[in-house]
């Protein structure tokens, strides 16, 4: 797969991940494509998606075990079906920015 490129138009999302889980409601431009995450930070963040609402993301971001872990300073790629998007994130101290961009690619 080719390296990861933003589509046009650019609709990504900044969270600024606290102690206190938090969410954003999400509806990219043009959906079904990866999208590349930042931890832009240096601790670590949780991060769930939901494609059905935001109180489901915000109860599987509460849990080790249904979120997924953004080590400090990481970027990673996903493939997230949904349109809209219902992204949570939380820390488990300190803050972090968190980017998300859509686009194809690794």
């Amino acid at each position: 797969m080719p390296a990861f490129s933003p589509v046009a138009p650019i609709s990504g999302a900044v969270f600024n991940a606290q102690t206190t889980a938090s969410f954003l409601s999400f509806t990219p431009a043009l959906p079904g494509y990866q999208y590349r995450v930042v931890n832009a930070g240096n601790v670590v963040v949780f991060l769930a998606v939901s494609a059905v609402s935001s109180a489901e993301a915000l109860s599987l971001v509460a849990g080790v075990n249904t979120s997924i872990a953004l080590l400090p300073g990481t970027v990673e790629t996903f493939g997230f079906n949904g349109n809209p998007l219902f992204i949570a994130t939380k820390t488990a101290s300190g803050t972090a920015t968190v980017y998300i961009t859509p686009g194809v690619g690794e």
